[in-house]
């Protein structure tokens, strides 16, 4: 899934350097309708994946208090994270490449220590260990292991603020690839090496406890502060990526132009970024007040399921523009041809398809949805423009 999103959004990124995304390239390879599409879908998505963000969070604050936590304090950090996004990200992209840079640090370093620490007392016949086959749920596995995935199609979006981006986009892209592996696979080795583990006690906060049984009480802080810290910065990118979604579609007409207006200094798109900052709060907000444990996982794997169909779409707007702009100049192109490109294609919708099939009522229902208004939404825009139009027209007549 990550290497074909992320080479073909290298490529797409390298030969439309502009701010949008999977809007600019759908526009250009199926015009209006469908570019609109996959902007709401895009937007849609990221206020579930966001939220996913908020709620991981707070899961990982409560493993530092002793009391559970109540409804009142989980609003409060959701409105502290939100301020802190829309802050950073009004300092524009560069400031939000610094922050996620130190962010970044402080969130791998915990990880590191866990690693050398503990792979020495690892039990590798653990690995193997998995829940019974009747209490394994497949299709939030495949939507959890996705949703740390979802991010690459993202770096698309802010093509245009990006120096050298036949150089950046490939070296970013597979060096993401492989610190993110390291970043999940290396700490999970460790933890799951531990003799005692009872993988149907596991919930989000349980990696951080493992580590402090390894490590030392100190180290379950450690991991519980990183992993807000890391919470808060993809949530920075997210609502960034997100904005020039936004950004995108209102600079080819099928959004308000006010979320195109930007801060002259920073460059920062900030009506756009209030408004998805917005929509996150209020998602983080309902799921983070929703009783049971099963709210992290629901929101993920709609999160999930709406932030994959953008990216099949951008995968088939690829092989399009190939073919119906053959002689565009692109930096970075993937090699081999057709013979490369199409089971590139491939592999992220068939992943796609097999999602739609495990994937709970919840998630199908909330995609479904999505979909449903975003045809109700772009017939309500074409319809006001015709109308402004034939009002244009009969004036001047």
């Amino acid at each position: 899934w990550a290497l074909p999103v992320s080479l073909i959004t290298a490529e797409l990124s390298c030969a439309w350097p502009c701010n949008g995304g999977y809007v600019i390239f759908m526009f250009r390879a199926f015009g209006y309708f469908w570019s609109f599409q996959v902007g709401w879908w895009s937007v849609v998505g990221a206020f579930a994946n966001q939220a996913s963000y908020v709620l991981l969070g707070i899961s990982y604050i409560q493993t530092l208090m002793v009391d559970e936590m109540d409804d009142w304090a989980k609003l409060m950090i959701v409105c502290i994270f939100i301020v802190l996004v829309v802050a950073i990200n009004f300092f524009g992209l560069e400031a939000v490449g610094v922050a996620d840079q130190i962010l970044a640090i402080l969130v791998l370093m915990p990880f590191v220590v866990v690693f050398f620490w503990g792979i020495g007392n690892a039990e590798p016949k653990t690995w193997g260990e998995t829940l019974p086959p009747g209490q394994l749920q497949s299709g939030i596995l495949l939507s959890n292991v996705l949703w740390n995935m979802l991010g690459f199609a993202a770096a698309g979006t802010v093509a245009g603020e990006v120096k050298n981006p036949q150089r950046t986009y490939p070296l970013a892209m597979i060096l993401s690839i492989v610190l993110v592996i390291c970043n999940y696979e290396l700490p999970l080795l460790v933890s799951m090496g531990r003799e005692y583990v009872q993988w149907d006690q596991w919930s989000s906060g349980t990696l951080g406890e493992v580590a402090g049984d390894i490590c030392g009480k100190w180290m379950a802080y450690w991991i519980a502060v990183a992993t807000v810290a890391s919470n808060l910065s993809m949530l920075v990118s997210g609502v960034s990526s997100t904005a020039r979604v936004t950004y995108g579609m209102s600079s080819i007409g099928l959004a308000p132009r006010s979320f195109a207006f930007v801060i002259k200094k920073t460059g920062a798109p900030y009506l756009s970024v209030l408004f998805i900052s917005a929509g996150t709060g209020v998602v983080a907000a309902f799921f983070a007040l929703r009783k049971g444990s099963d709210a992290f996982n629901l929101l993920v794997e709609a999160a999930t399921l709406l932030g994959a169909l953008p990216i099949a779409a951008q995968c088939i707007a690829f092989l399009y523009l190939r073919k119906i702009e053959p002689n565009t100049h692109r930096p970075f192109c993937i090699p081999g041809g057709w013979w490369v490109a199409v089971p590139m294609v491939v592999i992220p919708i068939a992943t796609l398809l097999y999602l739609i099939v495990q994937a709970s009522t919840f998630a199908l229902l909330m995609c479904a949805g999505a979909i449903g208004l975003g045809m109700f939404l772009f017939t309500a825009y074409f319809v006001v423009e015709r109308c402004s139009a034939l009002k244009t027209v009969k004036k001047m007549a």
